[in-house]
């Protein structure tokens, strides 16, 4: 078996009406950006890499971030470890500038707004009618924040690593067959930098639904869970892990509850590895731009360490089942979900039990 890491998940993170969608959380932010340039100096040619992370890493409350570059045209990557100082600092500067964007789109009025940094470098559809075009002051840098750049290593060049999340643990068959086509695509090309960024993309996860879902409503904190083969991303509100749940009636709590097992679970899982005894199922009412009316749902759970530790043994399952290219031990996945999976020709107990 040839060595891999597998590709971390995005992560969506909400603080005080910011959003931010992460490549990825390992201890702490990590992004991943692509380039057909060589890269020499990251304060002077790429500032708003570093900016970005900032912002994450204040969101998170993490003293560090991590940078992945791939090349397109050398095919190889560089990755930093990025430290910060004073992340109450940025998050002012945040602040300040989300205040000056809504003062701007308030009053129609973007003449106080700073100029693209990318002014000058490319087309833009607006440059006929912006304000750039008279000049403006220039966008300030977060470069005070940045305390230290340090090359690192990203790919773990001794053993092979996978992580398992809760979409694994939930849909364990269609979670084999994505890691096996990682796995398979390292073998053959050989260097899983090359593919790393085209492979975390997760749009059409049941996962990303729930992070849009929570997105919608600008609730609670978050939380990053890494404990052996387990990486879990939790959002919490009053310090227990939430999920959101989208409905039509929100005032009917059977029907909320016989729709909301997946969700129900997840959050069972969430919480056991958050060491809590309880959680919040919120179904809200609305549309893809906003909620307009929500039911909070407090879960109380027991037997949270016999869960926990079964919820382990299963991971550890599935794990050596990837790395021996055997799923026949698998659970099945639910048969909504085998309806449209692209593996359903391939999958083995999908052909001889459905």
């Amino acid at each position: 078996m040839a060595e891999s890491r597998l590709p971390l998940k995005e992560v969506v993170v909400i603080k005080e009406g910011i959003k931010g969608i992460m490549d990825g959380f390992e201890e702490c932010p990590v992004e991943f950006k692509t380039t057909n340039s060589n890269i020499s100096d990251l304060r002077k040619e790429r500032m708003e890499y570093l900016e970005q992370l900032a912002i994450y890493s204040s969101i998170t409350d993490s003293a560090s971030g991590k940078l992945v570059i791939f090349n397109r045209k050398t095919g190889t990557s560089n990755a930093y470890l990025i430290k910060f100082r004073d992340l109450a600092g940025i998050w002012k500067e945040v602040l300040d500038r989300k205040s000056a964007l809504l003062h701007a789109l308030e009053y129609n009025d973007p003449t106080a707004l700073p100029i693209c940094r990318f002014q000058g470098k490319g087309f833009c559809s607006y440059r006929d009618i912006c304000n750039c075009n008279k000049g403006g002051k220039e966008l300030g840098s977060m470069d005070a924040f940045v305390e230290s750049i340090e090359p690192i290593e990203w790919y773990d060049k001794k053993e092979p690593i996978i992580t398992v999340s809760s979409y694994g643990i939930l849909f364990p068959l269609k979670w084999f067959y994505d890691q096996r086509a990682i796995i398979d695509a390292k073998n053959k090309i050989g260097d899983m930098q090359n593919i790393v960024h085209n492979d975390i993309n997760t749009a059409n996860s049941p996962e990303y639904s729930i992070k849009n879902d929570i997105s919608y409503s600008d609730i609670g904190g978050f939380r990053q869970i890494n404990n052996h083969n387990i990486n879990l991303s939790i959002h919490t509100i009053f310090d227990n892990p939430v999920e959101v749940k989208m409905v039509d009636d929100i005032n009917n709590i059977y029907n909320i509850m016989n729709k909301s097992l997946y969700k129900i679970l997840l959050l069972i899982i969430k919480a056991a590895y958050s060491g809590k005894n309880s959680g919040y199922l919120i179904a809200a009412k609305g549309n893809d731009n906003s909620i307009s009316n929500y039911a909070v749902i407090e879960l109380n759970f027991k037997n949270m360490n016999v869960f926990k530790e079964n919820i382990e043994c299963y991971v550890n399952d599935l794990v050596k089942g990837v790395m021996d290219n055997n799923p026949d031990n698998f659970s099945l996945c639910p048969t909504w979900l085998c309806k449209e999976c692209v593996y359903k020709k391939m999958c083995k107990a999908h052909i001889n039990k459905r």
